[in-house]
């Protein structure tokens, strides 16, 4: 244990900065405001972006572009992760112990929509049309949190937006087995690497690229698993390197927060134009995002503004993991208002159960506890994060 890390913990016990409210610096000092409220942001737009039951009357396609927010995401992970384990995981902590972390944070809401998914899914085997396949293989499948063998299509089938979290947790096992010996230059090699691939990819049609979905719409499905695994390997590690480059930065760059979030909100809205669709999956990839992760990391909001930024991360994961079943509920006709209320008052409803754990002690918050203690409460953004 470093000098550094007692001293973080002596710094941590006289200040608190648990909660939303906390005041002025005392609250900036453990969080990313800006990066909190943009991944709530982003989140938000998926949903509508997947179920046009959130809008009446909203236009087809809606945010056709916010696919592209799981890309985001996974820069956020990235950044965040080298912030609050980066140097533990070099100071040896035990990657397993790193993974349960991860686990213990992911796995609860996780959890509760398979659950839900599940008991959805044998009301469509009961009411449903008569061959409606089992979803036996896929719930087990769904358990262990591991693409099903049974689905001839998606990975995850019981809840597909579950497939940016599979690769989001292979993304942290490799950066835990190879946190020791992770230099910099290492990273920067792996995005140079995956940014190739990635353009030639496109180009050539490999790994999934070039499908129906076009751009970098990849992943959700075995046809495109290999494009999943090339889109996170050059974002989570991109934010890795992001969270290096700005220790070293000398001088932050301000900019306004309300310019961010324009740049962000235009991305995911955008229709980009026919035949450039892909060139602009790209740069938004490879050079917005991280951009706007970088510049959001130097944001200093307000106290009102925090108190809205931090509540729209403490949702995002909740809206982002049971977003899908809101469709399922009013594909299937069960009680269309009351799944859908059932399912966002259960995403929303994360919000609560974080600041509860948060302010209540016990084992669970020790273990939850990042390994750095000046480490940001920013949440999972795929998620994860």
């Amino acid at each position: 244990m470093t000098d550094d890390y007692r001293r973080g913990r002596a710094a941590v016990g006289r200040t608190d900065c648990s909660g939303p409210s906390a005041a002025g610096l005392q609250y900036h000092a453990r969080t990313f405001v800006a990066l909190d409220g943009f991944r709530g942001i982003a989140a938000l737009c998926v949903a509508f972006g997947h179920g046009r039951f959130l809008v009446a009357g909203a236009p087809t396609p809606f945010f056709a572009e916010s696919y592209l927010a799981v890309d985001f995401f996974f820069v956020l992970s990235g950044f965040v992760l080298e912030h609050a384990y980066g140097g533990a995981l070099r100071s040896g902590m035990a990657p397993g112990r790193f993974m349960l972390l991860r686990l213990i944070r992911l796995y609860p809401l996780y959890g509760l929509a398979l659950l839900l998914s599940g008991l959805l899914a044998v009301v469509q085997q009961v009411y449903g049309p008569a061959g409606a396949p089992a979803p036996l293989g896929d719930w087990l499948s769904g358990l262990l949190l591991i693409p099903s063998p049974a689905s001839p299509d998606f990975l995850f089938p019981l809840n597909i937006p579950a497939w940016s979290l599979f690769f989001e947790l292979l993304a942290n096992l490799a950066f835990a087995l190879a946190g020791r010996w992770l230099r910099t230059g290492a990273v920067a090699a792996i995005c140079a690497s995956s940014v190739l691939l990635l353009v030639m990819a496109n180009g050539f049609g490999w790994l999934g690229f070039g499908g129906a979905g076009g751009g970098m719409n990849v992943g959700v499905d075995w046809a495109s698993i290999g494009g999943g695994g090339v889109r996170v390997t050059f974002s989570f590690f991109a934010g890795v390197l992001l969270y290096r480059l700005r220790q070293q930065q000398p001088r932050p760059v301000r900019v306004p927060l309300i310019v961010l979030v324009a740049i962000l909100l235009a991305v995911l809205a955008a229709y980009p134009i026919s035949g450039y669709q892909v060139e602009f999956d790209l740069v938004a990839t490879l050079a917005v995002f991280p951009g706007l992760v970088f510049l959001g990391a130097h944001v200093v909001p307000g106290k009102r503004t925090s108190v809205v930024l931090h509540w729209l991360g403490a949702v995002s994961f909740g809206v982002y993991v049971l977003q899908m079943l809101c469709l399922h509920g009013g594909a299937v006709g069960v009680g269309d208002q009351r799944w859908r209320a059932l399912s966002w008052h259960s995403a929303l409803g994360c919000h609560r159960r974080r600041r509860n754990a948060g302010r209540h002690g016990g084992r669970a918050r020790r273990l939850l506890r990042p390994a750095d203690p000046t480490a940001p409460e920013i949440g999972d953004p795929v998620l994860n994060a």
